[in-house]
């Protein structure tokens, strides 16, 4: 059946009725039958690549003819010009002599099987371009006839036309042929992202997402985000948590004394805890109690000295 001109509002019922009458064909293959189609298409498919390989050749071997025609010799020719040329000819070639060559061997199937054959029907319908995805269609379906198309008359329901769609190894389904597209789409779902999430996972430059401890775009709630070093909030939100589980337990006395050093670090500014650094280097720090001041005491020196308070 030849298509139509043009395509108008009926065409989603030709191309239907065309899918039903190719089906019907398709159904009727023995297993023999399958075979033949899947060696007529290999041999159109073989030959369609010789033919490349041949116009490649024949393209890059023109400027050296020329060359050799005008001077006696092949020196000098650009080979940039002459891949170019064998590139137009690996184009050119199969276009012209593959329609030919699908001819030749369609009537010649015809004079073997008779033009009402199965092979022949099927054959005036699928064209030479895609030679290699019907051979492997047949190859397919020759072993396994669950491969084979399903009937498009019969309505599916969302459950089954998905997990079809979805089903590796069927060609022409969801062009998904050995699964990738699915297992990427199960690794996204996996994560459980929103797109709220994801946006302000995004909002983020890569240090605060380091910092803030995002991991695979959650963000963890016990973060305080006004502190003014955040990795020190989060090392106090865990100790606070930590207290917060041995609540039932009376705490000693070194454990006081930890929690009132934490507190008065707390209170100190950034700037206050990196003069305390650079000031550490050169002796010791003793934090008074009291206050919360930093005394700082030279090496060798007297305890009660006083070097420097803040």
């Amino acid at each position: 059946m030849d298509a139509p001109n043009s395509v108008d509002r009926n065409a989603g019922e030709y191309v239907k009725k065309m899918a039903v009458e190719f089906y019907d064909l398709d159904h009727e293959l023995t297993k023999d039958e399958r075979i033949d189609l899947s060696l007529f298409y290999n041999n159109i498919w073989t030959s369609t690549l010789k033919f490349s390989y041949l116009g490649f050749l024949a393209g890059i071997s023109i400027p050296f003819g020329i060359k050799y025609y005008k001077t006696g010799s092949i020196n000098g020719v650009n080979f940039l010009r002459a891949s170019f040329g064998g590139v137009i000819g690996m184009i050119i070639v199969p276009q012209v002599l593959s329609p030919y060559y699908f001819r030749r061997k369609m009537n010649e199937m015809k004079i073997s099987k008779g033009e009402s054959s199965n092979e022949v029907q099927i054959i005036s319908r699928l064209p030479y371009p895609l030679a290699f995805k019907w051979w492997t269609y047949y190859k397919t379906t020759a072993t396994d006839p669950s491969k084979a198309m399903p009937d498009p008359r019969r309505q599916l329901d969302p459950a089954e036309a998905d997990k079809l769609e979805r089903r590796p190894g069927f060609i022409g389904a969801s062009g998904d042929l050995f699964g990738l597209k699915r297992k990427k789409d199960d690794d996204v779902n996996e994560r459980d992202v929103t797109d709220n999430q994801e946006e302000e996972f995004r909002s983020h430059s890569s240090w605060d997402r380091v910092r803030r401890g995002y991991y695979n775009g959650e963000e963890p709630t016990n973060i305080s985000r006004d502190s003014d070093y955040d990795s020190e909030a989060v090392l106090y939100d865990n100790e606070a948590f930590e207290q917060e589980n041995q609540r039932s337990e009376p705490p000693t006395q070194f454990q006081q004394q930890q929690q009132q050093q934490q507190q008065q670090h707390r209170q100190l500014s950034a700037w206050e805890k990196v003069r305390q650094q650079s000031l550490g280097k050169s002796g010791n720090i003793v934090s008074s109690p009291v206050h919360g001041n930093s005394i700082i005491k030279k090496d060798g020196g007297d305890d009660n000295d006083d070097e420097g308070s803040f």
